[in-house]
């Protein structure tokens, strides 16, 4: 029988340099070498007929909402791999986390989900098709306790939806770190890149952030003992590499904005906040904060807006260790390489408001410098793809996101570094969910 995977509970989001020869990195050995035995992206779909079809659900349950994806594979008839043909998507709001003080509903929160999966699967193929579900982040933040009474109530529903639930491990925790191994593979698979050319991501959700990538330089230090040095720990198409990965739990986009937002209330900064457009006072909702506003007027200053951020969010020791690169907590990483793939809210505050791909953070600079000197009317007008609660807060989020950048991934404007901003590759959704469900679908078939 093939090794049980099931996420760990991580309340904390911690760092971790994989090492092939702990617990964890053989963990993600296996992982790895699954996931890259199997992934193909078909250039043949018209050689197969509906009936070769098989199904698979997996549904990222995410801090500010949960979304399925419903992925169709086929067995290739001479290397007997699977190969993943479809992907649909569909989200709803908000996220589990939302339901912690009610969490009898949480699972019903699932139904639309579900629904849209049988509306996709065909009725012969449902009781065989496996539903898996991962959270994310806001089930992380809640609290143990919590998460595992809101996480019962979803396996019992899983259970009775028609489609197939194994095991109560197939709707868990996914670790942040697990989060970035599953995008990196994905990301590099998805774009074709080898061994030594591998791309590093980095993931912007709701309510923590994550990066992986292969360092350049194997050290990560000027020689303090508290700096480690990389070690082998993944096996990528034939060949073993470090995969530095680091998840930044309550450092993701929305949670930034809620403690902002609740650092201009107890400062007194609701009015001629830096971080706010000039205009009419604006009423602000707190995320994560049930039916919670704020009234801010503002004056859109985006220097002062960083300087602001960083001294209120940013903890002292942030930045501040005795490696070549630091990070929160005063923990040491890998120096940056030069290319990522961003995903995520990266992209719905980049691209989506008319930024080129790739860009640097100088360019992230620039366009919050030009945003935050708009009126809040006009940044309206000038980004009407920008749903109007989020033009409120786009000057804070490009202020929050190049801070975050610089003291989360080292990544500056000397850096050199790069980033690609992507939602699809070859029609398939970026992030963790393809090579989580590929290793699902893989130790099915071992069985």
């Amino acid at each position: 029988m093939a090794t049980k995977f099931a996420a760990t509970y991580d309340p904390y989001g911690r760092q971790t340099m994989f090492n092939a020869n702990s617990t964890r990195g053989r963990l993600v050995k296996l992982v790895a070498a699954v996931v890259v035995t199997i992934i193909t992206i078909s250039a043949l779909r018209s050689v197969y007929t509906p009936s070769d079809n098989v199904y698979g659900l997996m549904i990222d349950a995410g801090s500010t909402g949960s979304r399925i994806h419903t992925f169709t594979f086929q067995k290739h008839p001479k290397t007997s791999k699977l190969e993943v043909l479809t992907e649909d998507f569909h989200a709803i709001k908000p996220g589990l986390s939302a339901y912690k003080d009610n969490v009898a509903n949480a699972a019903m929160s699932l139904e639309p989900l579900i629904q849209r999966a049988k509306a996709r699967v065909p009725m012969s193929a449902q009781a065989h098709t496996p539903v898996v579900l991962r959270a994310t982040a806001g089930l992380r933040m809640v609290g143990e306790e919590v998460a595992n009474s809101i996480l019962g109530e979803v396996r019992n529903y899983l259970k009775s939806s028609g489609f197939r639930f194994d095991d109560d491990s197939w709707a868990s925790i996914l670790s942040g770190n697990e989060e970035g191994v599953y995008s990196w593979i994905t990301v590099n698979y998805l774009l074709d890149r080898g061994p030594h050319n591998t791309v590093g991501t980095l993931e912007m959700g709701g309510g923590s952030s994550q990066v992986a990538y292969v360092p350049r330089d194997r050290t990560l230090n000027s020689g303090s003992a508290n700096c480690s040095t990389t070690e082998e720990g993944l096996d990528f198409k034939g060949e073993k590499l470090s995969l530095y990965t680091t998840s930044h739990l309550g450092f993701g986009l929305q949670k930034a904005r809620a403690l902002s937002l609740n650092m201009f209330k107890d400062k007194d900064l609701l009015s001629d906040n830096p971080c706010v457009n000039s205009g009419a006072p604006q009423d602000i909702a707190i995320p994560f904060e049930e039916d919670q506003t704020i009234t801010v007027s503002g004056k859109g200053d985006y220097a002062a807006c960083r300087r602001l951020l960083d001294e209120n969010l940013m903890d002292p020791s942030m930045g501040k260790c005795d490696c070549d690169v630091c990070t929160y907590h005063g923990s040491a990483q890998p120096p940056p390489i030069p290319e990522y793939v961003a995903i995520a809210f990266y992209l719905g505050r980049t691209v989506a408001i008319g930024m080129q791909t790739p860009l640097t953070v100088k360019d992230i600079r620039l366009k919050g410098e030009e945003v935050c000197s708009m009126t809040v009317e006009e940044v309206k007008a000038q980004y009407p793809e920008v749903p109007s609660g989020d033009a409120t807060d786009l000057c804070l989020d490009l202020a929050y996101i190049a801070l975050h950048l610089e003291h989360g991934h080292g990544i500056t404007e000397n850096s050199g570094a790069s980033l690609m901003v992507m939602e699809k590759i070859n029609d398939f959704e970026l992030g963790w969910c393809l090579g989580a469900m590929q290793q699902t679908m893989e130790k099915l078939a071992l069985k």
